[in-house]
C-alpha cells in the first residue's frame, strides 16, 4: 500500500525540465538601462557652459562678449603712430652738417659752409644778395664780412643750422652771439627766440649784460623784464654778483620811461 503511494506521488511531481520558465519580463524591467533622454538634457546644459556666460543674464542685459569683440575690432582698425626719423632731422644732418649737393660756400671768420641757396634766401639778407643785382647773386663762393664783434664762429654754426631745422637750442651763455648773428642775416623768428630765451634767464649775472644787448639790437621787451628784474632786487637783496655787473656797466643808461 506505501508502495503505491510513494509510487503515486512521484508520477504526480512534475519534473525539473518540465517547470514554466520564470517570468523575465519583470525581472529586465528593473534592472533596464536609463533612457537616452538625460544624454540629451547633458549635451543640452554642456553647450549652454561652453557658450556666452551673459545668457545666464536677464535678455535685456548687453552682452559684454559682443561688446569686448566689439573693442577689438576698434582696435584693430585704429592707426597707431611711430615716431620716425623726422625730415626736419634728415635734412639737417645730410644737407647742412654734410654738405651734400651744395649750390654755394659761405666763408667767414677763416671757417667755410658748404650751403644751399634754397635754404639762405630764409634769411632777409641773403634773399636780398641773391635776388637783386649784385654781384653774388651769381657766385658760388661768397666771402662774408662780419662787423660786428659779438658774432663768432659758434654763433655763425647755429645761425645757419637753424635755417634748416624746425627747433633750435639757444644757450644762455651764448644768446648774445646768437642774437648778434640773427639780427645781421635779419632771421625774425631766431631774434624772437632769442629774446624768450634772455628773458627767461635773467639773473645777477645776465641782468646787466641782456639790457646792454637788447639795447644794441632793440628788444624793448628784453629790456623792460631786465629792468623790472634790476629795481626789484635792488630793493630787496644786497647781491654781490650783481653789484659787480653794475660796476662793470657803470656807464650804463637805464631807460625809465618803460
Amino acid at each position: 500500500m506505501l508502495e503505491i503511494i510513494s509510487w503515486v506521488s512521484r508520477s504526480t511531481k512534475p519534473s525539473i525540465s518540465q517547470r514554466s520558465p520564470p517570468d523575465m519580463g519583470s525581472l529586465s524591467s528593473r534592472f533596464q538601462a536609463p533612457s537616452e533622454e538625460p544624454d540629451a538634457e547633458e549635451g543640452t546644459s554642456s553647450s549652454h557652459r561652453s557658450g556666452c556666460e551673459c545668457n545666464k543674464r536677464k535678455r535685456n542685459a548687453p552682452c559684454d562678449c559682443e561688446s569686448e569683440q566689439e573693442d577689438d575690432d576698434s582696435i584693430l582698425d585704429t592707426p597707431r603712430r611711430k615716431k620716425l626719423k623726422s625730415t626736419s632731422r634728415y635734412i639737417y644732418q645730410t644737407l647742412f652738417l654734410n654738405g651734400e649737393n651744395s649750390d654755394i660756400r659761405i666763408c667767414a671768420l677763416g671757417q667755410e659752409w658748404n650751403l644751399h641757396k634754397v635754404y639762405l634766401c630764409q634769411s632777409g639778407y641773403f634773399s636780398s644778395m641773391f635776388s637783386g643785382s649784385w654781384k653774388e647773386s651769381n657766385m658760388m663762393e661768397i666771402n662774408l664780412e662780419i662787423p660786428d664783434q659779438n658774432i663768432d664762429t659758434e654763433a655763425l654754426q647755429v645761425v645757419f643750422g637753424s635755417l634748416y631745422r624746425d627747433d633750435v637750442l639757444i644757450k644762455p651763455s651764448r644768446v648774445i652771439s646768437v642774437l648778434a648773428g640773427a639780427c645781421m642775416l635779419q632771421l625774425d623768428g631766431l631774434i624772437q627766440q632769442c629774446g624768450e630765451t634772455m628773458k627767461e634767464n635773467i639773473s645777477a649775472k645776465t641782468a646787466c649784460g641782456y639790457y646792454h644787448c637788447a639795447s644794441i639790437y632793440g628788444l624793448d621787451s628784453v629790456m623792460k623784464k631786465c629792468l623790472e628784474w634790476l629795481l626789484n632786487n635792488l630793493m630787496t637783496h644786497q647781491n654781490v654778483d650783481l653789484m659787480k655787473e653794475l660796476g662793470n656797466y657803470g656807464s650804463l643808461n637805464f631807460n625809465l620811461s618803460f
